[in-house]
């Protein structure tokens, strides 16, 4: 046998050979689409201003106590050296009528967090159940973006404890889920990589969430 005709029959043998690959790139799609819950903000208060006119933060931007805004929640990070202020910039923030829940630094792996990097405290805005101009009920304060980017006054926000910003839906479409079909099973985000991994047919041993296939 020549070289070029056993070349040739070995290529033909492994072309006629579909590898775990190819046989999941025939599978159907699946869709997922994650919606998350939001909120109407009605008013933005202004935590940084607020903490330097209560005489808790040096100046606008000074870095020893500085407020990250995320939506309708707040960070508050506490230089080592300013570590006195922290109680007195706990209590003043639980007194504004602009602000749901404090939660401190000894409580932030509760809500996920943890006390690194100066991180102090976090903060969920003040909200209610009343509906949007829409009809949608939630609303929320959002704490005010720095200079140069938009509020969300009566659209949609999130980011901290409310009700309503806690109520995101998963939508799915794709092999081992029946079209039309609602589910009231508790879910989160630690099972949408086991979900993946069924769609392909691998293996998800050891992994915290599940599969929601069937």
């Amino acid at each position: 046998m020549s070289p070029d005709r056993h070349r040739g029959g070995g290529t033909s043998a492994t072309a006629a050979q579909p590898n775990d690959s190819m046989l999941r790139a025939l599978l159907p799609p699946l869709l997922l689409l994650a919606v998350p819950a939001l909120a109407a903000p009605v008013r933005t208060p202004h935590v940084e201003a607020e903490l330097v006119a209560a005489g808790l933060k040096n100046s606008r931007g000074s870095g020893d106590v500085v407020t990250p805004t995320s939506g309708t929640s707040s960070l508050v990070y506490v230089h080592p050296d300013q570590a006195a202020k922290v109680d007195a910039i706990g209590a003043f923030l639980a007194s504004r009528d602009w602000v749901d829940r404090v939660v401190p630094a000894s409580e932030l792996a509760g809500i996920g967090l943890a006390p690194c990097h100066g991180l102090a405290f976090a903060m969920s805005l003040k909200s209610d159940a009343e509906p949007n101009p829409f009809g949608v009920p939630g609303r929320s304060f959002e704490a005010r973006p720095v200079a140069g980017k938009a509020t969300h006054l009566e659209c949609g926000q999130h980011g901290g404890l409310a009700r309503y910003e806690q109520l995101p839906f998963l939508m799915i479409d794709g092999a081992g889920f029946i079209g039309g079909t609602v589910c009231s099973i508790p879910t989160s985000p630690i099972d949408i990589a086991p979900t993946i991994l069924a769609h392909l047919h691998l293996p998800a041993e050891a992994m915290d969430g599940r599969a929601l296939q069937g």
